[in-house]
């Protein structure tokens, strides 16, 4: 348990409530560190280390000009996300500045920019966010380092995107239509416009 967290929620809550708690947990903390006994550090597991390390090592066709093409909906990489800041050695920063390697220019990938990708909800929306490329980069050499299969998923976006895959460059959930004509989206996220001839 992260007593650090413990702390910071302890005051917080205290500051609402109007209690002691935080004073009572400062006194238990601080007469611990009278009595030598540290806090205990956070781990980082080996296996963490291990998969950056891996994954390093994997180059990818079309990783020098970006032109890797996407086989995730966005639905699916806010997903493997969702999973992957799970894990106890994990934190958002430390993930952004692993999918920031995917931008050879140094470039940073901030957390309003991944909290603006999660808030989405869609197959295509948030397509020309730095999050949905660079992450679809890191998943897809993990999923190389770990020599899984295909997913169900990904031989779906194939079929329905073969060659390019999803679509970095242009938004795809603004588009112009008629009187008349009712525009929908199938499952893969690609448009059909009813009553267009």
């Amino acid at each position: 348990m992260e007593y650090h967290k413990c702390e910071a929620i302890g005051k917080l809550r205290a500051q609402r409530s109007g209690s002691d708690i935080y004073y009572t947990a400062f006194k238990f903390f601080k007469r611990r560190e009278l009595q030598g006994i540290k806090l205990p550090k956070k781990k980082v597991r080996l296996a963490d280390k291990a998969i950056k390390n891996n994954i390093s090592c994997i180059y990818l066709e079309g990783e020098e000009d970006l032109s890797i093409p996407v086989y995730d909906s966005c639905d699916e990489i806010r997903k493997k996300i969702g999973v992957y800041l799970c894990k106890p050695s994990v934190t958002q920063a430390g993930f952004l500045h692993e999918i920031a390697k995917v931008y050879s220019e140094g470039k940073k990938i901030y957390i309003k920019v991944l909290n603006d990708f999660l808030g989405k909800g869609g197959t295509t929306s948030g397509n020309i966010s730095s999050v949905f490329y660079s992450s679809y980069i890191f998943f897809k050499k993990l999923y190389i380092s770990d020599k899984r299969p295909k997913s169900k998923h990904r031989v779906q976006i194939e079929r329905e995107y073969p060659g390019e895959g999803i679509d970095t460059k242009q938004r795809h959930d603004r588009f112009w239509y008629i009187e008349g004509e009712q525009p929908y989206k199938d499952k893969f996220g690609k448009i059909y416009i009813e009553g267009r001839f």
